[in-house]
């Protein structure tokens, strides 16, 4: 039986014949000659341990169940090292620990709901570049303007000097420097 029989109607029994397999040597330890492969404060812990992983299936509180069964698995190799459980014991109860643990993670996934498909959007083809239509730009007709001559106009020389004529001076020749005298 795995714990999908268990989910299926029958909570708790898979969980309690795995475990109980398990520590049903536990309560007869104290009847060996021989030292016991499971101390007896120990076979009650994982008893407890076993219960409570077999309460949290019966109430389809399957995290609680990973929780403990992880809590548990800790507990047996911590156990396993200080000699509270033989190593054959400890083997068996490793490999029951783990089918149960599998079939838990198991039942968490199913439970678990489907991802969303991520939606990746189609690719768009990029549009063909349309040939940019140019205006076609006829220059305006040069119309030759007339050509621009200075007007003499009414100047006479005096710039503005109240309308004055201005006369000529006189060409005095070419300068002497006073400096050759």
């Amino acid at each position: 039986m795995t714990v999908h029989t268990l989910l299926n109607g029958r909570r708790g029994r898979l969980v309690t014949l795995a475990f109980g397999a398990i520590l049903a040597g536990g309560a007869l330890t104290g009847c060996q000659a021989s030292p016991p492969d499971l101390n007896a404060e120990t076979a009650k812990q994982f008893q407890s341990t076993v219960l409570s992983v077999t309460q949290a299936v019966a109430d389809g509180d399957l995290q609680d169940a990973r929780d403990t069964l992880v809590a548990f698995d800790a507990a047996l190799e911590k156990a396993a090292a200080d000699g509270s459980v033989s190593f054959a014991r400890h083997q068996r109860i490793d490999a029951a620990l783990a089918l149960v643990l599998a079939d838990v993670d198991a039942a968490l996934a199913a439970q678990a709901p489907a991802p969303e498909p991520e939606v990746v959007p189609a690719p768009v083809p990029e549009p063909e570049p349309t040939p940019e239509v140019t205006p076609e730009v006829t220059p305006d007709p040069v119309v030759p303007t007339a050509p621009v001559t200075d007007d003499p106009g009414v100047e006479n020389g005096n710039n503005g000097n109240d309308n004055k004529d201005k006369k000529p001076k006189p060409d005095k020749g070419p300068k002497n420097n006073k400096s050759d005298d």
